[in-house]
């Protein structure tokens, strides 16, 4: 995916609602973006912040946030392998 591409599906995807005082909590996988051989995972919701590292649970697997990243209003939880989109997961901050 080119640069451009990713910036114009973000603009597409609404903000990322921010969490105060958890360290768990349950949000929904809004996109999954394959980049650059990783996948930025966007929640709608997420307690998370930039330079954290944590864990996203479904019924299906469990996958490690290796980093998080701000982009503009919305939270890029980085991971190796790809959870389904639609999803709903148990995220857990590490």
């Amino acid at each position: 995916m080119k640069p451009m591409d990713l910036d114009e599906r973000l603009k597409a995807l609404p903000d990322t609602k921010r969490l105060n005082n958890v360290t768990s909590f349950e949000a929904v996988i809004l996109d999954v973006i394959e980049y650059c051989d990783m996948f930025y995972v966007i929640l709608d919701q997420t307690c998370l912040e930039d330079g954290e590292e944590g864990m996203i649970r479904t019924d299906a697997s469990t996958k490690d946030i290796t980093c998080v990243r701000e982009q503009e209003n919305l939270v890029l939880h980085i991971v190796h392998e790809a959870p389904q989109k639609g999803e709903i997961a148990m995220v857990e901050r590490r």
